[in-house]
């Protein structure tokens, strides 16, 4: 689930809770803010597979850290110019390199998911940590993010709850996956 951290959380601020924060913190029209998200999704849907793809051949470790850590980077500077330079080409401009990067992030991590797990139990472990990350992550999101902007007092409130849960799996991809591109996957049976 730990790969669940930083994915859901982004797709259901930035595209499910945004058009939500772009009519009620930057003061965009709902036609507006549901055009940007469009775009931005239209993005990710378009880039996801050639990241996918290119797993295979540079790896699935070093790709997703290096949407992880572009999303770590560009979280801060997201809400920050977003909220203080609310024009449409900069709202626009950063929800487009966000779904980038969440392009290049969610286009590895679904093989990384799936090559945890042995042969066996793959479908089975795939489908538990999917749907448990997903419902809790995903379902409690929007609610945490709308309770840190009331709490806070701050539309970058989002930050908060965001930057953490991108540098978790940060550490952990880091520190324990190990790389399986190039790998015979039978070896992983039961």
């Amino acid at each position: 689930m730990a790969l669940f951290l930083a994915g859901v959380p982004l797709s259901y601020t930035y595209i499910v809770y945004g058009v939500t924060y772009l009519t009620k913190y930057v003061h965009f029209a709902y036609s507006e803010a549901t055009f940007i998200t469009f775009i931005a999704s239209a993005v990710y849907f378009v880039l996801t597979l050639p990241f996918a793809y290119l797993t295979d051949i540079i790896g699935r470790k070093p790709i997703v850290l290096a949407g992880l850590i572009g999303e770590a980077i560009l979280v801060f500077p997201f809400y920050f110019l977003i909220v203080k330079y609310p024009f449409f080409t900069v709202v626009l401009t950063f929800y487009i390199i966000e779904e980038a990067l969440h392009a290049v992030y969610n286009g590895a991590y679904g093989q990384m998911l799936a090559e945890i797990f042995p042969t066996v139990s793959r479908y089975t472990g795939v489908a538990f940590s999917y749907n448990l990350g997903v419902a809790i992550l995903g379902g409690f999101t929007p609610f945490i993010v709308t309770y840190l902007v009331a709490t806070l007092k701050t539309p970058l409130a989002p930050i908060y709850w965001l930057f953490p849960l991108i540098v978790i799996p940060i550490i952990l991809v880091a520190l324990l996956y190990k790389e399986t591109k190039g790998m015979d996957l039978s070896v992983f049976v039961e």
